[in-house]
C-alpha cells in the first residue's frame, strides 16, 4: 500500500479476525504506528482508536506527522483478535541503496497470537539463491505486537525483484516481495507528493479506482494501465484545442533573418516549440536599441493576407503578421511577416497559450496548476468508463463537469477594451447604443 508522505486526510485499514472462532472481529481496536524502524507508538489520533466499518474491517486516519516516514507499519490490535500489521510505503525501495527498512507481521503458529520470539530474514534477489540476511546475521528487530523489521545492506537491494522471508521458530513464515526502482524514478515519485504535482501513474490509478476497476490496496494490471495511459494522452490532446482549458501564456523569441519573411512554428521548426493551436500575439524586438525595443505587429486574417498585393515587398521593419495554423507533414504552422524585414538586428516574439502537453511515460511527473489534479482524475475516470464497460455514476460526471467549469472560469484572461478610430471609451468619442 502507498500513501502520500507527510500529508493528513489519508486512511489505512485492516481486516481483523476473532482469534478463537475465526469470525469477523467486532470489538475495540487500537492502532500502533512504527515509522522507519523506529519506536512503535500508539496512534496519536483519538488515542489510536479505530473505526469499525463493518464485518471486521477497521480504519484509521493517521496524522500528518505519522505519515512522515519512508516505511510505515500500522499494527491493528484488539483484545481477542489476531493482530494485523499493514505495511505502507511513501517511497519505494530504491535499487542499490542502503538505509532502507522492510518489515512483516508474524503470528505464532500454534496460537495465532503476535509472535515475539527471534526472527531471521532470508533474502532472494531476482529469483536467485536464497541467503540469510548479511546485516546482524539477518536477525530482525521486534518493534512490538509481532512486527519485525530489517535494514538490508546496500548490496541486498541491488536487484529488480527482492523477496524478504521472515521466519522464526514457532512462527508462521511471511515473505514480503518488493520491486525496486532506480534513484531517478524514486526522485520523480517523491516530488509527486508536493503540492499540485503527481505522477501520471498515480493519477491514472486514482482515476481507475474512481470507477471501480481496481479496489483499495490493489494495483491495475499492466494492460489496464497501458490502456488508461493511452486514453489519458488522448484526453489531453482534446483539451489542447479548448482555449479556456489552456492555463498559461508562454513568451518565446526567435531570430528574424534579414530577407526572410516566413518562419515555421513547431517542434524542430524556426520557432522551436510545440505547435500551438492558438497564438495570442506576435511582435518584434529591435536589439539595436538600448534597452531592446519590443513593438506590436498588426494581425492579418486569411483574407487580409490574401489581399496583400506584393507579398515579397521588403522594408526595414515588419508592420503586420499572418499566422497560418497549417499542419504540414512535419507538423508545422507558419508565421509570415509583412513586409519582409531587412534589418539584421531583429528578433521575433511569440505569445502562445500553452496547453497541457502529452505525457511521455507513466512515471512522468506532472506539475499542475491548482484545480487540474482533481479535474484530470475525475475526467479520466469518466473517459475510461466505456472502455471497461463500467457505468459511470452521475455524481462522478457532475464532479468532472463542475471542476472543468471552475478551470475555465479561472483561465479567462483580461483583454484590452477596443476603441473606435482612436477614440478612447469614456471620452465621448463612442456611443455603445448606436455603435458609432
Amino acid at each position: 500500500m502507498i500513501l502520500d508522505r507527510n500529508r493528513s486526510n489519508q486512511k489505512v485499514g485492516a481486516q481483523l479476525i476473532n482469534a478463537s472462532t475465526g469470525a469477523a472481529f467486532s470489538g475495540a481496536v487500537t492502532v500502533y504506528v512504527t515509522g522507519d524502524g523506529g519506536t512503535q507508538t500508539q496512534g496519536s489520533v483519538g488515542a489510536g482508536l479505530c473505526t469499525h466499518e463493518g464485518h471486521g474491517y477497521y480504519t484509521y486516519a493517521p496524522s500528518q506527522a505519522e505519515t512522515n516516514f519512508r516505511f510505515i507499519s500500522f499494527t491493528f490490535v484488539g483484545s481477542g483478535a489476531l493482530t494485523v500489521s499493514i505495511p505502507v510505503t511513501t517511497e519505494p525501495i530504491v535499487k542499490n541503496q542502503a538505509n532502507q527498512v522492510i518489515g512483516a507481521q508474524l503470528s505464532d503458529a500454534s496460537t495465532g497470537a503476535a509472535f515475539t520470539g527471534a526472527v531471521t530474514v532470508y533474502i532472494t534477489g531476482d529469483a536467485g539463491t536464497q541467503a540469510i540476511g548479511s546485516v546482524g546475521s539477518g536477525l530482525c528487530t521486534h518493534e512490538g505486537n509481532g512486527l519485525h523489521t530489517y535494514l538490508p545492506s546496500q548490496a541486498e537491494t541491488n536487484y529488480d525483484l527482492i523477496a524478504f522471508t521472515f521466519d522464526g521458530t514457532g512462527a508462521i513464515p511471511i515473505t514480503m516481495q518488493v520491486a525496486t526502482v532506480t534513484a531517478a524514478q524514486a526522485s520523480a515519485l517523491s516530488s509527486a507528493t508536493a503540492v499540485n504535482t503527481v505522477t501520471a501513474r498515480g493519477l491514472i490509478k486514482r482515476a481507475l479506482k474512481r470507477i471501480g476497476v481496481v479496489g483499495a490496496g490493489q494495483e491495475p494490471s499492466p494492460e489496464d494501465m497501458a490502456d488508461a495511459f493511452g486514453h489519458f494522452n488522448t484526453m489531453l490532446d482534446g483539451f489542447a484545442i479548448e482555449r479556456l482549458m489552456i492555463p498559461c501564456i508562454v513568451r518565446t523569441t526567435w531570430t528574424i533573418v534579414s530577407g526572410t519573411g516566413t518562419y515555421t512554428v513547431g517542434d524542430g521548426g524556426d520557432v522551436d516549440i510545440a505547435r500551438p493551436a492558438f497564438v495570442k500575439d506576435v511582435r518584434f524586438i529591435d536589439t539595436s536599441q538600448d534597452p531592446d525595443l519590443e513593438m506590436p505587429l498588426g494581425m492579418l486574417t486569411d483574407q487580409g493576407y490574401a489581399n496583400v498585393p506584393q507579398k515579397a515587398a521588403t522594408g526595414r521593419y515588419p508592420i503586420a503578421r499572418y499566422f497560418n495554423p497549417t499542419f504540414t507533414g512535419t507538423g508545422f504552422a507558419t508565421i509570415t511577416l509583412v513586409p519582409v524585414p531587412t534589418s539584421s538586428t531583429l528578433e521575433g516574439v511569440l505569445y502562445v497559450p500553452t496547453a497541457l502537453t502529452q505525457v511521455a511515460s507513466l512515471d512522468t511527473t506532472l506539475v499542475l496548476q491548482p484545480g487540474y489534479r482533481g479535474f484530470l482524475q475525475e475526467s479520466l475516470a469518466v473517459f475510461c468508463g466505456p472502455e471497461w464497460g463500467v457505468p459511470v455514476p452521475q455524481e462522478l460526471r457532475e464532479s468532472a463537469r463542475e471542476l472543468k467549469g471552475n478551470i475555465k472560469r479561472t483561465n479567462i484572461r483580461l483583454i484590452e477594451q477596443a476603441t473606435f478610430e482612436g477614440y478612447a471609451f469614456g471620452r465621448g468619442g463612442y456611443d455603445i447604443h448606436s455603435d458609432s
